[in-house]
């Protein structure tokens, strides 16, 4: 049943057919979008132990609100998010969220580990940030822009010029100032690593250049890959750096959301068959758990 509505959705198109089934499957999701983008809205799941009214806009907990209002009780929650397809010609990241959100809500109250997940944290899954790009099967948006290229970068002065920004950068962004997320993985395809602050060094030589917070990162990289059986045996992950990048997503994640984020290659085939993606949720799953031990021991972020 899963695999004949997914398959009905392409591009834009996911953000009513497929989730409106999803939702009417599922009691513990509810379901929002970001902002207008190029052609439509980009969809998202939240899972959480109180979402039980799919479709509806529900009364938040008191801790909730709270929350929001930058009160010390925000250490209670724990704000996760998953972002697949940000480039368009990646889908395994698309598909692997899609099927992580089925499984914590096929297994909820059933086997352990979905039932702490939905029971401790509250999961924004986003499968696809790109889906212009997943329709046009290429890596750009519908501008043909590298979205992961388009953020502000710390070291140079490069997209700087807020109105410049393409629609779905903007979006997350948005989304950002919104949501106090504590940590993130961004899932793409065509290698296999897990990579982490910094992207790139302040004089675009290739070499290891660590974050104030590096420890943290190896630590959250760690678990992920070494849960993941091909990655913890490639030869790319005991490589120090395999490249430089600038106007990233998962830097702008940290310096300005203090959002600790990974972004994670976990396919080395860009469009691998659906049996290889089932056999990665295993990884991700662990990933979501490790999180609470984690995350305990980070400094308040607004302290």
């Amino acid at each position: 049943m899963y695999d004949q509505h997914w398959k009905e959705c392409a591009g834009s198109s996911i953000g009513n057919a497929f989730f409106s089934w999803f939702l009417n499957l599922y009691l513990k999701s509810s379901f929002s979008s970001l902002h207008l983008f190029q052609g439509g809205e980009i969809p998202f799941i939240l899972i959480t132990e109180w979402a039980d009214k799919p479709g509806k806009e529900e009364a938040e907990p008191a801790f909730k609100l709270v929350s929001r209002l930058h009160s010390l009780l925000l250490v209670l929650l724990l704000e996760l998010k998953y972002i697949g397809n940000v480039h368009g010609d990646e889908p395994v990241g698309r598909e692997l969220l899609i099927l992580l959100a089925s499984w914590l809500c096929d297994n909820y109250m059933k086997d352990p580990l979905a039932t702490l997940i939905v029971d401790n944290f509250h999961l924004h899954i986003l499968p696809s940030m790109n889906p212009d790009g997943f329709s046009l099967r290429r890596r750009g948006n519908a501008n043909n822009v590298d979205l992961n290229r388009d953020f502000p970068d710390q070291f140079f002065p490069m997209n700087d010029d807020p109105g410049a920004h393409q629609p779905e950068t903007k979006a997350i962004m948005r989304w950002l100032e919104e949501m106090h997320f504590t940590t993130s993985a961004s899932l793409h395809g065509g290698a296999l690593v897990a990579n982490y602050p910094w992207d790139g060094t302040e004089n675009k030589k290739k070499y290891y250049y660590g974050c104030p917070d590096d420890e943290t990162f190896r630590h959250m990289a760690s678990i992920y890959s070494h849960s993941h059986h091909n990655m913890s045996l490639s030869e790319e992950l005991q490589m120090v750096h395999i490249g430089t990048i600038y106007g990233g997503m998962q830097n702008w994640n940290y310096l300005h959301a203090g959002c600790f984020e990974l972004t994670l290659e976990i396919s080395d085939d860009k469009w691998p068959n659906a049996s290889e993606g089932r056999s990665q949720i295993a990884s991700v799953q662990l990933k979501v758990d490790d999180n609470e031990r984690l995350l305990k021991g980070l400094p308040h972020p607004f302290a």
